[in-house]
């Protein structure tokens, strides 16, 4: 008896079993948004800090590119013109300048990663234009690379970079390497703007029109 006493006790003291708690379908549509908005926000967040990092060095950099300097400074300013030559060092913040805005401005949802990539191989192919204008074939690689580094502050070339990929596309021949070269350029340029071929054409032509439509009634009353 006294051990079925004690046992009725213990069971009088345990706690009762809680009982699964259930939300509505209102409920969880609610806490869902709620969630939705605080990733939102944080990811904003996010997006903001990182186009305020990309703003500054772009701002940087293109003082860099434009002001020789002294010291440390001037270290800089020559290695990153020898890198990419003077009309690729001011393109690169330019653009990366429209990129940190674009940043601000874009879904706050969406990765971008296409964009960075793009801008870089813009300037890439930008610096090695200008090489591929200016070099002459049969010049020798390591040669002409460093001569592009050093000669990059001081005159108007594609730097390093562009000797690199200037000199390999300079093998096939100075014209087809001017026609893959802005190609290539003309294609980065459509993924960075997200336009079709239609589109792109269409947008090109439009000053072309609006020429020939101003100056048709001149022409024909002269």
């Amino acid at each position: 008896m006294a051990n079925n006493k004690n046992a009725n006790k213990a069971q009088a003291k345990r706690p009762a079993s809680k009982k699964p708690v259930t939300h509505s379908k209102k409920a969880l549509a609610e806490f869902e948004e709620q969630q939705r908005i605080m990733d939102e926000e944080a990811q904003a967040n996010k997006n903001r800090i990182f186009s305020i990092v990309i703003f500054a060095l772009s701002v940087l950099f293109f003082f860099v590119a434009v002001i020789p300097g002294e010291s440390v400074w001037n270290f800089v300013h020559n290695s990153y013109l020898g890198l990419f030559g003077w009309v690729a060092s001011i393109i690169f913040p330019v653009l990366s300048l429209v990129y940190s805005f674009l940043c601000h401005k874009n879904n706050v949802s969406k990765k971008m990663i296409a964009e960075p990539i793009c801008i870089v191989l813009i300037v890439l192919f930008v610096s090695t234009f200008i090489y591929i204008v200016k070099a002459s074939s049969g010049a020798q690689f390591l040669d002409t690379c460093k001569q592009e580094f050093a000669d990059a502050p001081y005159t108007v070339n594609g730097g390093f970079f562009g000797a690199v990929l200037g000199w390999a596309l300079m093998t096939m021949g100075k014209a087809p390497a001017i026609v893959i070269d802005l190609l290539m350029i003309v294609v980065v340029i459509m993924l960075l703007s997200r336009v079709t071929v239609n589109q792109f054409f269409k947008n090109t032509t439009k000053p072309v029109r609006a020429v020939v439509e101003n100056a048709t009634p001149i022409i024909e009353e002269r």
